[in-house]
């Protein structure tokens, strides 16, 4: 199925997709369902809220009033207005003034790579949507070159859960986490809304020092280890999961009764330890077009190999040992 590239760069150019699309009949005849592009991708669309107001919806997330993805009878009941608040793109005319406004997905965890894709399909043909460093970004081109906007996720779920019935906390009141653009000429959009700062991610050099020794014995152990344990097992895979879940028990959302501090201080003696060096050694895991399924700790052959082994394990030991902290760009 092709996916719609619309780059609307006016309101009067989504006025006229809009009209020129025949809406979907069947069950959803009486939804005016109208897909920007293959007509099987319907979730991909066009909706009219008045003649000053369209938004182009990507199916996904919390916002769409038409249940394409609903499981079971966990229906997703948002209101008209509730849809247009978190609509991926909002076209608004004022008067003479033209707006569009662009949102990321709701939920601050998540990755909404088929938002990002939809995003960069459908902004004006004079800005980008782009992730970088597992962040989002806006480059609007204007006069003098470019302007780079972050876009962060928003946290608002109006109705607590999203279209696949997963229950979520956030606020039950729009975050106006958005982007919103004014046009200014045919190619020219100026950024009218707040911007926000970029986030960054710093590594707390001096707790993570004191844990140096216990670090150099985990990551020693799991190259020794685990270069030995049938990772690609999906079935060994699953027990060794469910014996850990047993050992760290089910006190929190992650399965640890224990921290992962925890284990790492009690040492190689311990079966948290063991769970510790297959959590990363499972981390390793990559995908190369026509090898499959691979698991990096498994394959070092060179010194490179080893320092892009070791590199892994600081980014993963700096996550799952909480040892770093968010702050924004100065």
């Amino acid at each position: 199925m092709a996916k719609a590239n619309p780059r609307l760069n006016s309101f009067d150019q989504v006025t006229a997709l809009y009209d020129s699309i025949k809406p979907m009949r069947g069950k959803l005849k009486d939804q005016d369902v109208r897909p920007i592009g293959d007509r099987r991708r319907k979730w991909e669309r066009i909706v009219k809220i008045s003649d000053d107001c369209y938004i182009l919806f990507d199916g996904n997330g919390a916002g769409d009033n038409i249940d394409f993805w609903t499981v079971g009878d966990l229906p997703n009941r948002v209101s008209r207005a509730e849809m247009i608040e978190l609509a991926p793109v909002k076209w608004e005319r004022d008067g003479a003034d033209e707006y569009v406004t662009l949102r990321n997905g709701s939920g601050l965890n998540w990755t909404h790579s088929g938002r990002y894709d939809f995003l960069a399909r459908t902004c004006p043909r004079s800005m980008g949507v782009a992730v970088t460093g597992g962040k989002q970004f806006v480059h609007n081109r204007v006069f003098d070159g470019e302007d780079k906007h972050y876009l962060p996720k928003s946290a608002y779920f109006p109705n607590a859960k999203t279209n696949w019935g997963q229950y979520m906390d956030g606020p039950a009141e729009d975050d106006h986490v958005y982007l919103r653009f004014k046009r200014d000429g045919w190619n020219i959009f100026k950024l009218v809304s707040p911007a926000f700062p970029e986030p960054t991610i710093r590594v707390d050099k001096e707790r993570k020092a004191k844990w140096k020794p216990k670090l150099n014995a985990l990551y020693e152990y799991a190259c020794v280890m685990t270069p030995m344990l049938p990772l690609g097992d999906s079935t060994w895979l699953n027990n060794m999961k469910r014996e850990q879940g047993k050992h760290f028990g089910e006190a929190d959302i992650d399965g640890w009764a224990i921290t992962p501090l925890d284990a790492l201080e009690a040492g190689e003696g311990d079966v948290g330890f063991h769970h510790l060096a297959l959590e990363f050694a499972v981390s390793t895991e990559t995908y190369e077009w026509g090898t499959g399924t691979t698991f990096k700790i498994q394959t070092v052959r060179t010194k490179e190999d080893a320092s892009g082994v070791r590199s892994s394990f600081n980014r993963w030991a700096n996550k799952m040992f909480g040892f770093t902290y968010n702050t924004t760009k100065e």
